[in-house]
């Protein structure tokens, strides 16, 4: 082996570990985006599922409200009805 050959071996080494060392960088990187990716995933589908969670209370909160309403209002209708007919009867 003559010196221009252990040069070139050498530098044959160093840009393999130019290259492995990018590729890790690389490596690293594709990493961090996919950490990034599923972070920001996660927390989509956390708000998502809060957000269905709220408009699910919104939900049955107005359901029940209406509910309510509804019961309220027929049971007025109701008096209304007896009443008016107990005017009518009187007259």
């Amino acid at each position: 082996m003559n010196h221009g050959v252990m040069v070139s071996h050498a530098m044959d080494t160093m840009t393999i570990i130019l290259i492995i060392m990018k590729g890790m960088e690389d490596g690293i990187m594709v990493i961090i985006i996919i950490i990034i990716i599923v972070i920001t995933t996660l927390t989509m589908i956390i708000v998502i599922i809060i957000l269905i969670n709220t408009i699910m209370m919104i939900t049955t909160t107005t359901i029940i409200m209406v509910a309510a309403a509804t019961t309220i209002t027929t049971v007025a209708v109701k008096k209304i009805v007896e009443v008016s007919c107990i005017i009518s009867y009187d007259i």
